[in-house]
C-alpha cells in the first residue's frame, strides 16, 4: 500500500513538472522561435562560408606482373593477387609516387589525395583522385596512371595497367552543399537549446504555480481558485470588467466566487468574523478585483455588505466596479468622511442588491496619519454595526504596513496570492507583515489560475505588468514601506475635527 501511495505521488509530481513545463512553453515560445531562426541562420552562414566543394577523379584496372600475358605470368598473376592486394594501395599513397607526379606537373605541392581500392582475390583494382579542381584532380589521376609501372618496378617490378573504365574530367562535386541540412542542423540545436533553457525556468521559478505550493510553505486554510478571465480585444472596455454582475464572464469564474463565498460565509460564522481586510503581497495580484467579487457574491446571499477602499495610495474601487463619476467629477469617499469635508451617510453609496460602497476618494499624502487615527477606528466600528459584513480592501502586505495597520481595527484577513506572479520569498513576507498584527488570517485564495496550457472561461484582468501601479505603481513614490511625508495638513484637519 505504501509502495503504491509513493509511485501515485511521483506520478503526480512528473505530471506538475510537465504541466510547468509546458506552461513555460506557451508563456516563453518565442525565445525557443528566436532561437531556431538564430541557430538556423548562423549554421546556414557558416556552412556557406566555410564550403569548399570537392571533385573525385577515378579510373579502374587490372594489373600485370611481367613485361607479357603468357600463361606462366597468368598463373603467377593469380597466385599472387593478394599480395597487390596489400602493395598496389601503399604504393599509390607513398611519398615517392606523390614527387613523381608533383614533377611530372610541375606542382610544388599535390593539391588532392589518392587512393586505391582492390577487389578481393583478383586484380581488378580503382584509383581515385579527390580534389578542390576538376581539371586538375583528372590530371593527377591520369599522372598517377602513367608513372605508376615506374614506381612499382623497385617493388615488385615490371608491371602493366590495362584500363578498364574512367570518369574523365569530374563536373560534380562529391560533396554538394545542400542549404537545407546545415539550416535543419541549426535549428534543431536552437530548438534544444531553447526547450532546455524553459526547462531549467520551469525546474528553477520561485512563484506559486498550484495551491499545493503554498499550502507547504505556511499553513492558511485554502478558500479556492478564481480562475484567469480576459477579454476579446474588440469587445468594448465597458464591459471589460471582471465581477459576478458582468454577464460576458464566464460560468466558471462565477461558479468559482460562490464556492469562495461559501467558505467565507462559513468561517466567518464559525468564528464572529464580521469585519475582514482583503490584501495581498504584490500589487498586480487582483486583490481588489476579489475584495468586490466577495462584496457581490455575500450581498446576494441576503446580506447586508459594505465594501470600503482603503487602498489610500492607489484607490480604483470605483474602476473595477465601473461606476461613472461623471465629467470632471468624483465620488466623495473614506478619505473626505475623515478630512470631515463630507457625512458618512452622503459618501457611503448604494451599488445592488444589498451592497453599499464606500469608495476611496482621491490619492493623499499622511496615509500614515489616517491609517491611526481614531476617526478611522471609530468609522469601522459604526460600519461593523450597519451590516453583516465588512469587506475592505488595503494596499499589499509585502511593500507596505498599511494592510498590517489597519488589520489592528478588523476580525480577520483574506490574503490573495495571483498565480505565478509574486515570489514566494515575497509572499511569505507579505504574510510574515501581516501576521504581526495579531489579526488572524481566514484563508487565501488562488487567484488568475490556469489550467494547464487552457485557461478558463474568456481568459487575467488587463493589469499591465502591475496593473496601473507602473512598477509597484502609485505606491513606489513612498519607498519601500510607504515613505508617507509631512503630517501638517491632516494634522489641522484632526484638530479642527476634535474641536468640532
Amino acid at each position: 500500500m505504501e509502495t503504491e501511495q509513493t509511485l501515485e505521488k511521483g506520478a503526480i509530481d512528473i505530471k506538475a513538472i510537465i504541466d510547468d513545463f509546458l506552461r513555460e512553453l506557451k508563456r516563453l515560445f518565442w525565445i525557443v522561435l528566436i532561437l531556431v531562426a538564430v541557430f538556423a541562420s548562423l549554421s546556414y552562414v557558416k556552412a556557406k562560408n566555410s564550403y569548399v566543394p570537392r571533385y573525385m577523379a577515378s579510373a579502374t584496372f587490372t594489373i600485370n606482373v611481367g613485361s607479357k600475358t603468357t600463361s606462366s605470368s597468368s598463373y603467377f598473376n593469380s597466385t599472387t593477387a593478394a599480395q597487390l592486394e596489400k602493395t598496389f594501395p601503399s604504393i599509390l599513397t607513398s611519398g615517392v609516387l606523390k614527387e613523381v607526379v608533383m614533377k611530372d606537373l610541375g606542382l610544388s605541392y599535390l593539391p588532392g589525395s589518392i587512393s586505391a581500392e582492390a577487389l578481393p582475390e583478383t586484380n581488378l583494382f580503382t584509383i581515385k583522385v579527390t580534389g578542390t579542381e576538376p581539371e586538375q584532380t583528372y590530371l593527377i589521376l591520369e599522372s598517377v596512371v602513367k608513372n605508376y609501372p615506374e614506381v612499382a618496378q623497385f617493388i615488385i617490378g615490371d608491371t602493366v595497367l590495362q584500363q578498364l573504365d574512367t570518369t574523365g574530367v569530374p563536373e560534380n562535386a562529391i560533396n554538394p552543399f545542400i542549404a537545407s541540412t546545415h539550416i535543419e542542423k541549426g535549428a534543431v540545436l536552437g530548438l534544444l537549446l531553447g526547450l532546455g533553457i524553459i526547462a531549467v525556468i520551469a525546474l528553477t521559478r520561485t512563484t506559486i504555480r498550484r495551491a499545493d505550493d503554498l499550502n507547504k510553505l505556511t499553513n492558511l486554510k485554502y478558500l479556492g481558485s478564481v480562475p484567469e478571465v480576459k477579454f476579446k480585444k474588440r469587445s468594448q472596455s465597458r464591459k471589460n470588467f471582471a465581477t459576478i454582475n458582468n454577464r460576458v464572464v464566464s460560468n466558471s469564474f462565477i461558479e468559482a466566487m460562490r464556492y469562495v463565498r461559501t467558505k467565507i460565509d462559513k468561517l466567518a460564522k464559525q468564528n464572529g468574523v464580521k469585519t475582514m481586510i482583503v490584501t495581498s503581497a504584490m500589487p498586480g495580484e487582483g486583490k481588489t478585483t476579489i475584495a468586490a467579487n466577495i462584496a457581490l457574491s455575500l450581498a446576494r446571499k441576503e446580506n447586508k455588505v459594505i465594501l470600503i477602499d482603503c487602498d489610500f495610495r492607489n484607490p480604483c474601487l470605483a474602476k473595477t466596479l465601473r461606476v461613472s463619476r461623471g465629467y470632471n467629477q468624483r465620488f466623495a469617499g473614506i478619505l473626505d468622511v475623515l478630512k470631515g469635508s463630507v457625512s458618512l451617510d452622503d459618501a457611503l453609496r448604494f451599488y445592488e442588491d444589498n451592497l453599499f460602497v464606500l469608495f476611496g476618494g482621491e490619492p493623499t499624502d499622511n496615509i500614515d496619519t489616517l491609517l491611526e487615527s481614531p476617526m478611522l477606528i471609530d468609522l469601522i466600528k459604526k460600519l461593523r454595526t450597519q451590516a453583516d459584513y465588512v469587506i475592505i480592501d488595503a494596499a499589499p502586505s509585502a511593500i507596505l504596513s498599511d494592510a498590517t495597520v489597519l488589520a489592528k481595527t478588523i476580525d480577520a484577513a483574506i490574503f490573495v496570492v495571483r498565480q505565478e506572479h509574486a515570489s514566494k520569498t515575497r509572499i511569505l513576507e507579505g504574510i510574515e507583515n501581516f501576521s504581526s498584527s495579531n489579526t488572524p488570517i481566514l484563508g487565501y485564495i488562488f487567484n488568475c489560475v490556469t489550467k494547464g496550457l487552457a485557461s478558463y472561461g474568456y481568459s487575467g484582468y488587463a493589469y499591465g505588468k502591475y496593473g496601473s501601479y507602473g512598477k509597484y505603481g502609485s505606491y513606489g513614490k513612498y519607498g519601500k514601506y510607504g515613505g508617507y511625508g509631512g503630517y501638517g495638513v491632516y494634522d489641522k484637519l484632526l484638530k479642527e475635527h476634535n474641536r468640532d
